[in-house]
């Protein structure tokens, strides 16, 4: 028998997820990473060997719920740009939760265990967090990573058709319209994507707005093509390297995809 890692008390230990099982069930969230080495993504589950049963089934488990909780009501839910989000929740249980954790990984890396150990019992609900705790928190925009592992984040490209504008971003070579993102509602006669706009409407993807002059997306919609979100937006065909700009600089999208290309590429 070995001390459970956060009771001390002699257990036949069993195995706890440093990451809970849910999380790696949940489709497209399968894979973690070590901040000890970034852009190192690990897939299985990761677990430590060393907690008691009544910690693991009981106090552990609870805030692993809570967290399930939170990540099913907000983390999960795409958010569109100009969105305001309520988030409400429990400071104290979503404090132990993430100090839980942080203390699971320092278990399984043995880093930064000196400072984490202090909290075992705070995790545990045997002690108050205490006033030198401080959770912060801040949104991460969808990035990508190029051939050095840097980040980079696709640039805001924004289009306007009379009334209508509409915002997206180019994400894993899909084009990306914005909820909240207008369209003009009457198709012009050159309205080569009119069964797409259809569809979205009967989707609900495209509903009238509160004045009925146009069209607005309801959620975040993926396009295949730059040309087919600028014709849904104009309701009709519109040339999409010169319609879509970037919302900062005002850089058309053709200016913005040849500087991506490498090169050798731009001088053949």
């Amino acid at each position: 028998m070995i001390p459970c890692a956060y009771c001390e008390k002699p257990c036949q230990p069993t195995r706890e997820h440093i990451v809970p099982r849910w999380y790696s069930l949940t489709p497209g969230e399968s894979e973690t990473f070590n901040a000890r080495q970034p852009i190192t993504h690990l897939k299985g589950d990761l677990m430590i060997k060393d907690v008691c049963s009544t910690c693991n089934g009981g106090v552990l488990s609870q805030l692993d719920g809570y967290g399930k909780k939170l990540y099913d009501n907000y983390f999960s839910v795409s958010v569109g740009l100009g969105d305001v989000v309520e988030v409400t929740f429990d400071i104290h249980q979503l404090t132990r939760w993430l100090l839980k954790l942080s203390f699971n990984s320092g278990m399984a890396n043995g880093t930064d265990m000196q400072v984490l150990a202090q909290y075992r019992d705070v995790i545990s609900g045997r002690q108050p967090i205490g006033g030198n705790v401080f959770l912060s928190c801040h949104l991460i925009g969808p990035s990508i990573v190029d051939d050095q592992q840097k980040l980079i984040r696709p640039p805001v490209f924004e289009y306007s058709s009379g009334e209508a504008v509409a915002k997206a971003q180019e994400i894993n070579g899909e084009f990306v319209v914005f909820k909240g993102s207008t369209a003009l509602k009457i198709s012009k006669k050159s309205d080569g994507y009119r069964k797409l706009r259809e569809q979205l409407i009967q989707d609900g993807k495209l509903v009238g707005d509160s004045d009925g002059n146009l069209l607005m997306f309801t959620e975040d919609v993926v396009f295949n093509s730059p040309s087919a979100a600028a014709a849904t937006v104009n309701a009709g065909n519109m040339n999409e390297r010169t319609a879509w700009k970037i919302a900062a600089t005002r850089q058309t999208y053709e200016d913005w995809h040849q500087a991506q290309l490498p090169q050798d590429s731009v001088d053949e």
